[in-house]
Order: structure tokens, then C-alpha cells, then sequence
């Protein structure tokens, strides 16, 4: 699950705090041990270009979250033959579009593009967990799309 909270600052700016939470294995079992295991916390501050939670908007964001990964392939990130446990931080820009349905719902579409430094734990196989060493890396690229169903408390 997601969750956001956005509240006005100004005419034109807002601060939003969003998270996201996925603790299950995706079609894993304790056989294969598949996993895309994450939490994450992005703050963002927007610049709405009319008014604000209505139209276009820019953002600068950051990031921070933990991760366990195995048996997939992220590309250029991971790969599937391998477990990787670590932590990421790192901000961003964004931009997106927010329709008003009515007075309390509305329907926003986002996308925000970045970078993160990743520390992370590489384990020999998904499954048995010898630790193969320490790194890190650095992404760029996508740090969040999203496509959100709005409900505003005024």
C-alpha cells in the first residue's frame, strides 16, 4: 500500500509526504525465496503553476528506504541470480497534472526523475544467504510514477 498527505503552504506551494510499504514475497515461497521487499518514504515540496492542488506542478523531492531483493532482475540495478539487502537515499524532480473532479475528489498523475545512492549487501544466492561483500551504487532515473485518486479535506 501507498499513502500520501499533502497540505498548502502558499497560494502556489504545498509540501506532500508520501510512503510506500511492500512486505510480501511476490510469487515467492520458502523454496525459491522471490522477493521485492521495500519500504520508502519520499518528502516533496511542489510549485503549482495556477493554483494550488489544481493543474500542473514541479517538485523537488527526496527519498529514503530499505529494500531485500531476490530472484528478480531490476535492470541496471540487480541481478536475478543474487539477493541484495540495503538502504537508498536520494531526491529528485518532478512534475505532474491534477484534475478536480469535484469540490473532494480528484485524480493526479506524477513523475519524478533522480538520483539515489544505494548501500546494499550482496548474497551469494536468493535463497541461502552467504554474503558475497559490502557495496554501493549510484542510480539515475526514474524515482517515482504514479497515478493517485485524490480525496481534499478543506
Amino acid at each position: 500500500p501507498n499513502l500520501a498527505a499533502e497540505l498548502g503552504v502558499g497560494p502556489r506551494m504545498t509540501v506532500e509526504l508520501s510512503g510506500g510499504n511492500n512486505r510480501w514475497n511476490l510469487k515467492g515461497s520458502t523454496d525459491d525465496n522471490k522477493k521485492l521487499v521495500h519500504w520508502v518514504v519520499k518528502p516533496e515540496i511542489r510549485y503549482w503553476l495556477c493554483q494550488r492542488f489544481n493543474g500542473h506542478f514541479f517538485g523537488i523531492h527526496g527519498l529514503y528506504g530499505k529494500y531485500n531483493v531476490s530472484g528478480y532482475d531490476v535492470p541496471m540495478l540487480f541481478d536475478k541470480e543474487y539477493r541484495y539487502q540495503g538502504d537508498a537515499i536520494g531526491g529528485g524532480i518532478s512534475y505532474g497534472d491534477h484534475w478536480m473532479w469535484n469540490k473532494h475528489w480528484g485524480m493526479e498523475f506524477t513523475a519524478g526523475f533522480g538520483v539515489a545512492a544505494l548501500d546494499y549487501v550482496k548474497k551469494d544466492c536468493i535463497k541461502c544467504g552467504n554474503e558475497v561483500g559490502q557495496f554501493n551504487k549510484t542510480y539515475f532515473g526514474p524515482t517515482g510514477i504514479g497515478i493517485k485518486l485524490i480525496f481534499v479535506i478543506h
